[in-house]
C-alpha cells in the first residue's frame, strides 16, 4: 500500500486509513468506519486488519473517539538500526484537534524526506516503553524522536511521564506541537519538558512571527519574518531555561497577554537530550504551509542530528 504522503487525495486517503487502523478520525469529518472497506492493509501491517470499532467524532466534550487499539501503528522505514524514528503520539484527555490528522501527513512526509523511520503510537498504547532501550517498535540502536502532537489533558500515568524525561535526559528526542502545553498542568516534570503550559487563545487570526535567534541550528531555512494565520497561545508564564527562537508581535493581532517578547517556539537541551517546542499548528492548513512545514523540518533535523 501506498504511503500516505504518495496518495493522490491526501486529507481523504489519511481519513480513510486512520478509521480502518485505528487512529483518530477528523471530528466532525462524517466518514464512518463501517463504510470503509471490510479489510485494509495498514502501514506497516503484516497482514490485512478488520477495521476496529470506532465512533467517527468527538463528543460535545471533545472526548476523542472510542476505539478498540492496541500497540503502535503505522510503523515504516525502521530497517536502519541507526536511523532515528519519529515516534508520534496523538492521545488527548482534552480537546482533540481537527488537524491531527494532516499534522500526522506532514509527519510521515517529513520523516521520508529526513531518511527517518515513522511510527505512530495508538491512543492506548503503553507509553511506558519509552524507557527502555529497542522498545516501543524501534531498533535497539535508534532512540526515537518523540512527537507530541497536540496532546491534551491528563494524557500520560505517573510512569509514562517518568519514561519520558527519562527518555530525554539519556539522549533522546522530544518535539512539542501546538496543544502540548496545554496538557499535564499538575506534573512538574511534565512542564519541565515542555518549557511552559497553555493558558488562553484569542480567536484564529492572522498575526507577524519574527526569529529573534537566527543563529540557532533548529530555525535554519526558515523565513526571519513573516505574516500567518493560526491559533496565538498565551502561556502561564514565559518559557524557564530555554532559548526562545520565534515571537509573535502582538501589535499585528488582536487579544494578545503575553507582552513583549511574546514567545511562540523555544529549544532546549535536558541531561543528554533535546527538545523543542511550537505553538503553531492549530489549523489544518498549516500541515501544507510552506513555511509551517519548513518549520517542522529545521526542528527535525535539529533533533535528529548525532549528538557526542
Amino acid at each position: 500500500m501506498r504511503s500516505l504522503q504518495e496518495a493522490s487525495s491526501g486529507l481523504a486517503v489519511a481519513l480513510v486509513l486512520t478509521a480502518a487502523c485505528g487512529e483518530p478520525t477528523s471530528p466532525g469529518s462524517g466518514l464512518h468506519a463501517d463504510a470503509c472497506l471490510a479489510t485494509l492493509e495498514c502501514p506497516g501491517a503484516a497482514e490485512t486488519v478488520a477495521p476496529p470499532r470506532i465512533r467517527t467524532s468527538a463528543d460535545a466534550s471533545g472526548s476523542p473517539p472510542a476505539r478498540d487499539v492496541t500497540d503502535v501503528r503505522g510503523a515504516r522505514g525502521l530497517e536502519d538500526d541507526a536511523a532515528p524514528a519519529l515516534f508520534v503520539v496523538t492521545r488527548t484527555r482534552g480537546y482533540r484537534h481537527g488537524s491531527i490528522v494532516d499534522g500526522l501527513v506532514a509527519l510521515e512526509g517529513l520523516s521520508g524526506r529526513l531518511g527517518l523511520g515513522f511510527l505512530h503510537a495508538s491512543e492506548d498504547a503503553d507509553l511506558g516503553c519509552l524507557g527502555s532501550a529497542g522498545a516501543c517498535g524501534v531498533p535497539p540502536g535508534s532512540a526515537p524522536i518523540v512527537v507530541l502532537l497536540s496532546t491534551t489533558g491528563d494524557f500520560l500515568s505517573d510512569a509514562e511521564t517518568e519514561a519520558l524525561d527519562e527518555h530525554v535526559r539519556t539522549g533522546g528526542a522530544l518535539l512539542g506541537l501546538h496543544a502540548a502545553t496545554d496538557a499535564e498542568t499538575d506534573t512538574p516534570a511534565y512542564g519541565a519538558l515542555l518549557g511552559a503550559w497553555f493558558a488562553r487563545h484569542p480567536a484564529t487570526q492572522p498575526a507577524r512571527v519574527r526569529v529573534v535567534t537566527p543563529a540557532h541550528p533548529a530555525v535554519q531555512g526558515v523565513p526571519l519574518e513573516i505574516t500567518r494565520t493560526d491559533e496565538w497561545y498565551d502561556f502561564t508564564a514565559s518559557p524557564v531555561d530555554t532559548t526562545v527562537l520565534l515571537v509573535v508581535d502582538e501589535a499585528s493581532y488582536d487579544g494578545g497577554g503575553m507582552g513583549d517578547p511574546h514567545p511562540v517556539a523555544w529549544a532546549h537541551e535536558r541531561g543528554a537530550g533535546r527538545v523543542f517546542y511550537t505553538a503553531m499548528g492549530h489549523t489544518p492548513e498549516s500541515f501544507t504551509e510552506p513555511y509551517f512545514v519548513s518549520h517542522l523540518e529545521a526542528a527535525l533535523r535539529w533533533l535528529s542530528e548525532p549528538r557526542p
